[in-house]
C-alpha cells in the first residue's frame, strides 16, 4: 500500500459547482430540438434485443436505455434527460478533480465551466450514447485514482477497477485510460504498488466485470474486430497530427487551452501538483496512442478533464498571492462560463437553423468532418437529426397503398440503422411491419423465416435490386434538404419476385462499418 502524502485538508465543496452543473444541464434540455440523432434509433433497436455485446459497442449504455425507457419511455425528451444529467456530473466530477488537488472555489468552479461548456462534450452529451456515459467513467476513474495517490486504502483500488471495468462494459476507449494510468504508476515511486495484492484484484476485477462481453466476441467470430477495420479503413478521415490537435483548439474551447495547457504542464513539471503528477503522464499515453491512430478527435475529449483541473488550480494558485484574488477567481470562472455558452450552439441545437448557419458564419468555426462523407448545410451531428419521420411516413403511405393481401406478406429492407431505425421509432403508429437491414448488429435481427410477396425496398437505386427481383417499381420519395446529402434523397421501390432465395438476399445486405 503507498504511504500516505500531507497534502492538508480537502476545501470544502463550493456551491457555484452546482450552479455551474445546473447551467450544463439546463443548456442541454433547452437544446432538445432538431430530433433524435441516427445513431439514437439504432440504440433504441438494441434495447430491445439486450445481449451482451453489439457489433460496434460494448453493453452497458443500451441496458442502461431499456431500463430508462421502460420506466419513462422513448420520447425526445425522455431521451434527453440521461446524457444532459451526465454531462452535468461530468461538470460536478471535474470540480471534486480541482479539490482533489486542493483547488479552492474559484478552482473548482472554473474546472466545472471548462469542462461542462467544453464544445467536444456538450456535442457528447446532446444525445443519447455512450459517449455520454464515457465522460462520466473517465471523471469518476481519475478521482478514485487522485484517491490513491492521496494515500488512499486499499478499497480505493478496488474502486479503480470497478469503474474501469464497467467503463469498459461501456466503450472501448476507457482501456485507454486504464493503460494510461498503469503507465503512470509504474513510472511513479508508487510503481511497487502496481504489484500489490490490491491493485492485481482490481485488476482482475476489471476483466471479470468485461468477461461476459470477451465471451460474446469470442462466440460471434470478434465482430467488432471487423467493424473497427472497416471503420479505419474506410470510413474515417486521416487528419494526421497536425489536424487532429488543430480540431482540439475547436473541440477544447479556443479560450480554454491555456487552462488545459496550465495542466498539463502543472501535472508534468511543476511542484504544486507534483502528487498527481501520474494523470499528466496518463494523459500523455492517451494522447498519444490516438494521434499515432488517427482517431477521431473527440475521442480524446474524456481525457481532458484531468487537464482542465489541475489547469484551474494552477491558475488559482498563481493568483493567490495578489489582492483580490478570490475576486478574480470567480471573475475567471464566469468568463468561462460566457466563453462556453457563446460556443454552444456549434456543438448542441439551440438555434433554428437558419439562425444557426448565420451564427456559425459570422463565428467562422466548423469542426471538419470525421468521416469520409459529404456534408452539406449542416455538420453532420446536426444533419443526422433531420428528415426521419419524413422518411417512416414516405415508407407507411408506399405500404398503405399495397393490396390488403400483399400489407399482411411485407418485408421493408431499410439501407442503413438510422432508416431502419426511424422506420421501427414511428412505425407501429403507422401500421407498419418491423424493417430491417444489414448494416452492424441489425444483421442478426432478421426474422428467421418467412416468406415475402412483396419487399419495400429503401434507398439506393433500382439496377441494385434488378437481380434479386423479378420486378421492381418506383414507390415513392422521401426528402429532406438539410439531410446529409447521401440521404437527401430516399426511394422507396415496390419489389416483387424472387430470383434469389430471401436467405442469400440477407447475405447481400449484410456490412459493418
Amino acid at each position: 500500500m503507498m504511504s500516505p502524502v500531507s497534502f492538508g485538508p480537502r476545501p470544502p465543496l463550493s456551491r457555484w459547482v452546482w450552479a455551474v452543473s445546473a447551467i450544463v444541464v439546463l443548456l442541454q434540455l433547452a437544446a432538445a430540438g432538431f430530433g433524435l440523432f441516427r445513431d439514437e434509433f439504432y440504440y433504441l433497436m438494441g434495447a430491445d434485443r439486450l445481449a451482451w455485446g453489439y457489433v460496434d459497442h460494448p453493453p452497458l449504455s443500451i441496458a442502461a436505455l431499456a431500463a430508462w425507457k421502460s420506466v419513462f419511455g422513448s420520447s425526445l425528451v425522455a431521451l434527453r434527460v440521461p446524457p444532459a444529467l451526465l454531462g452535468g456530473l461530468s461538470a460536478a466530477g471535474a470540480a471534486l478533480l480541482a479539490r482533489e488537488m486542493r483547488g479552492r472555489a474559484g478552482a473548482q468552479a472554473l474546472a466545472a465551466a471548462t469542462v461542462g461548456l467544453m464544445p467536444s462534450a456538450l456535442g457528447l452529451c446532446s444525445y443519447y450514447s455512450m459517449n455520454a456515459f464515457d465522460m462520466a467513467f473517465w471523471v469518476g476513474a481519475v478521482w478514485i485514482a487522485c484517491r490513491l495517490l492521496g494515500g488512499g486504502g486499499k478499497g480505493w483500488w478496488w474502486a479503480l477497477g470497478a469503474a474501469v471495468g464497467l467503463g469498459a462494459l461501456n466503450k472501448y476507449s476507457m482501456v485507454f485510460l486504464g493503460a494510461g494510468l498503469a503507465v503512470g504508476f509504474a513510472s511513479s515511486p508508487l510503481r511497487r504498488d502496481l504489484m500489490s495484492r490490491p491493485a492485481l484484484g482490481a485488476a482482475a476485477l476489471a476483466v471479470l466485470i468485461v468477461l461476459p462481453h470477451l465471451a460474446w466476441q469470442m462466440r460471434e467470430g470478434w465482430p467488432t474486430l471487423e467493424f473497427m477495420h472497416n471503420v479505419m479503413e474506410h470510413k474515417n478521415v486521416a487528419l494526421g497530427p497536425a489536424g487532429f490537435w488543430g480540431e482540439q483548439l475547436l473541440h477544447t474551447h479556443p479560450l480554454y487551452v491555456p487552462v488545459w495547457l496550465a495542466g498539463l504542464v502543472g501535472l508534468l513539471a511543476m511542484r504544486r501538483l507534483r502528487p498527481w503528477r501520474v494523470l499528466g503522464v496518463a494523459f500523455v499515453v492517451v494522447a498519444l496512442w490516438l494521434t499515432l491512430r488517427n482517431a477521431k478527435p473527440y475521442y480524446l475529449t474524456p481525457a481532458f478533464p484531468m487537464l482542465l483541473a489541475a489547469g484551474a488550480v494552477m491558475i488559482e494558485s498563481w493568483l493567490a498571492d495578489r489582492r483580490y484574488a478570490g475576486a478574480a477567481a470567480a471573475v475567471l470562472a464566469a468568463l468561462a462560463v460566457a466563453a462556453g455558452l457563446a460556443l454552444a450552439p456549434l456543438a448542441t441545437p439551440l438555434l433554428p437553423v437558419e439562425d444557426y448557419v448565420a451564427y456559425e458564419q459570422i463565428l467562422g468555426m466548423r469542426p471538419k468532418d470525421m468521416e469520409d462523407q459529404e456534408t452539406g448545410l449542416l455538420p453532420q451531428h446536426f444533419a443526422d437529426r433531420l428528415g426521419w419521420e419524413e422518411l417512416a411516413r414516405t415508407v407507411a403511405e408506399v405500404h398503405a397503398a399495397l393490396p390488403e393481401v400483399e400489407r399482411g406478406r411485407c418485408l421493408i429492407v431499410a439501407g442503413n440503422y438510422g432508416e431502419c431505425g426511424a422506420i421501427n421509432y414511428w412505425g407501429p403508429a403507422l401500421g407498419l411491419p418491423t424493417a430491417v437491414c444489414g448494416h452492424n448488429s441489425c444483421f442478426a435481427w432478421w426474422p428467421e423465416t418467412g416468406e415475402w410477396d412483396v419487399v419495400l425496398a429503401v434507398g439506393g437505386a433500382r439496377e441494385q435490386y434488378n437481380s434479386t427481383f423479378a420486378s421492381v417499381a418506383f414507390g415513392g420519395l422521401r426528402r429532406a434538404d438539410l439531410a446529409m446529402p447521401y440521404e437527401r434523397e430516399i426511394p422507396v421501390w415496390i419489389c416483387r419476385g424472387w430470383r434469389v432465395p430471401p436467405a442469400d438476399y440477407r447475405s447481400s445486405r449484410r456490412f459493418a462499418i
